[in-house]
C-alpha cells in the first residue's frame, strides 16, 4: 500500500523513466546503438532538469494526498489497492495537520514550560506567579512519571 502513496514513486520516478526512454530513443534515432553508462551519465543532467521541477514535485505530493492533506485522494488509492472487500473503507473526517506550537509529547510540554517560566514570571501578579511556580514542578514530575510508564 505504501508504494502508491510515495510522491517520488508516483510523480518523479515515472517522469524520470519517461525522459530516460526519450533519451535512449533519441540516441537510437541518431544511430548511437551503443547506449552505455557513459551515454546515460551524459544525458542525466538534462533528464534531471526535466524531471525534478517544482510543479512535478508539488503535483506528486498533491496526487498522493499528502500535501495538502486529502483523505479523498488517500481513500481512492486504498480502494484500488485493498485486497479484501470485507473491510469497508470510508474516511469522511478531515483532520488538520498538527499545529507545531502545540506540544504533543511529554518532552515538548517540558520544554514549553521551561520557555514560559521566564516569560510568565515577569507578567503575572505575585499570587498568580506563586501558583504558576508551584504548578510547573508538579507538572514536570507528572510528565516524568508518564515517561517512565
Amino acid at each position: 500500500m505504501s508504494h502508491c502513496m510515495q510522491p517520488l514513486d508516483i510523480g518523479c520516478f515515472q517522469t524520470e523513466k519517461h525522459w530516460h526512454t526519450k533519451a535512449i530513443e533519441y540516441a537510437l534515432d541518431n544511430l548511437d546503438f551503443d547506449y552505455s553508462i557513459a551515454s546515460f551519465l551524459r544525458d542525466l543532467p538534462e533528464i534531471r532538469a526535466k524531471t525534478f521541477q517544482k510543479t512535478i514535485i508539488r503535483n506528486a505530493f498533491r496526487y498522493a494526498g499528502i500535501w495538502p492533506l486529502s483523505f479523498k485522494a488517500i481513500e481512492e488509492k486504498i480502494t484500488i489497492y485493498i485486497k479484501s472487500t470485507t473491510i469497508p473503507v470510508r474516511i469522511t473526517e478531515t483532520l488538520p495537520l498538527p499545529d507545531p506550537r502545540i506540544p504533543y509529547t511529554a518532552r515538548q510540554v517540558e520544554r514549553k514550560l521551561q520557555k514560559l517560566k521566564g516569560k510568565v514570571s515577569n507578567i503575572l501578579s505575585s499570587p498568580s506567579r506563586a501558583e504558576f511556580e508551584s504548578f510547573r514542578p508538579s507538572t514536570i514530575n507528572l510528565l516524568n512519571k508518564g515517561k517512565l510508564v
